[in-house]
């Protein structure tokens, strides 16, 4: 006679169909995991024996839970805490508040209705009459978004080490983070030129060399991090709109005594139709006069740029000049001076007609409300 065994059991059966449903079983479930884990197996009764003290277990955790009060929302270890506390003043203040709750009617819902002129004006003035100072709070300044502030043209642009003047500072960074200024023989606003890109890295969080081309940063320090990991401690001072932006803090004229007589481009005077004069004039008298949109700007009292500070600021460049020409600095060449002003003045060029079409055009606008003044007619 045929006999089947079950090896992870240790068991044998007559039939076929008692082994399959053998398998079924938890029993032969328990000893494959043991048989997994190295053990040995265990019997029919043992097995009934360990289930039946896990189900005592579980009753008794059952019964642990059902000491709960859910009205107070509280679980208790024991039946005589429970009764305790049901019979307490607290829990049946509980009770008759969530009873009330219950009790009370529901909120009628908002159907959809047709409001007529009158009653919206009526609507209105009670919103208007509603939105008073009273029922407006405070916020704290920290809770608003804070800008960033200015790196100051003494304190370092990518590790924010701080210097007694413009030229340690300078060293510094070229020292630490070989960061040269380029074209510095033809600078003429140093300390314009730091406090811009001191903004640009402070306040518009940007990296010197990406731009806007670049990721957006959160904070100062993240933007320093990523110039100092991607060797971006440099400025992007090439042709394109990266030398209109810095085109204020420079002066080739030097560069090219007689340009003017072989160029034909060049014999329009771009000073006079420059887009970006600061909104002033100077008289032959001496005298400035500005636009009367920045009256503003002009009743500031502000710290005059009196000679003896462009003087100390041309010392600052002719060392600034003299460091950079002891680490190797060869400095720019003629022809590409010359190229870079061709460049800019083309540039100035273009912006000076874009902005003359602005000016005719806000002309033709306005044009149609002119009234003479003289109450003269033609004939």
């Amino acid at each position: 006679m045929a006999s089947f065994a079950c090896v992870a059991c240790r068991v044998h059966f007559c039939d076929l169909n008692f082994q399959r449903l053998h398998y079924q079983s938890q029993w032969h479930r328990y000893n494959l995991k043991r048989s997994v884990a190295q053990l040995p197996p265990i019997t029919l009764e043992a097995f009934q024996q360990l289930e039946a003290i896990q189900k005592q277990a579980q009753q008794t955790q059952e019964s642990k839970s059902t000491f709960y009060c859910d009205s107070c929302c509280k679980q208790f270890g024991n039946e005589k805490a429970y009764e305790n506390h049901t019979q307490s003043k607290k829990h049946k203040e509980f009770q008759l508040k969530k009873a009330s709750n219950q009790s009370s009617p529901p909120k009628p819902k908002v159907e959809n209705v047709k409001i007529t002129n009158n009653e919206s004006k009526k609507v209105v003035e009670e919103v208007e009459a509603d939105d008073s100072d009273s029922n407006w709070e405070d916020v704290d300044d920290e809770e608003e978004e804070l800008e960033g502030d200015p790196i100051p043209p003494i304190q370092c642009l990518f590790c924010s080490h701080p210097s007694e003047n413009m030229h340690d500072n300078i060293q510094h960074m070229s020292s630490f983070h070989s960061f040269f200024i380029p074209d510095v023989d033809y600078l003429q606003d140093l300390e314009g030129l730091l406090t811009y890109l001191g903004e640009k890295v402070g306040v518009g969080l940007k990296c010197l060399w990406c731009g806007d081309s670049g990721k957006g940063f959160s904070a100062v320090k993240a933007v320093q991090q990523h110039m100092y990991d991607k060797g971006h401690c440099k400025m992007r001072y090439e042709n394109g709109d990266s030398l209109m932006e810095y085109a204020d803090f420079y002066d080739y004229s030097a560069s090219y005594p007689d340009a003017d007589t072989n160029d034909k481009d060049e014999e329009v005077h771009i000073d006079k139709i420059e887009a970006n004069d600061d909104w002033q004039l100077v008289l032959p008298s001496g005298a400035t006069i500005g636009h009367r949109s920045l009256l503003r700007y002009y009743k500031q009292n502000l710290k005059p740029v009196t000679e003896n500070g462009r003087r100390t600021q041309r010392s600052v460049m002719d060392k600034v000049l003299s460091s950079y020409r002891a680490l190797g600095w060869t400095g720019t060449t003629g022809e590409a001076a010359v190229q870079k002003a061709k460049d800019i003045k083309y540039f100035q060029r273009i912006q000076a007609k874009q902005q003359l079409k602005i000016m005719q055009k806000h002309n033709r606008i306005l044009q149609p409300h002119f009234r003479h003044q003289t109450g003269l007619t033609g004939f």
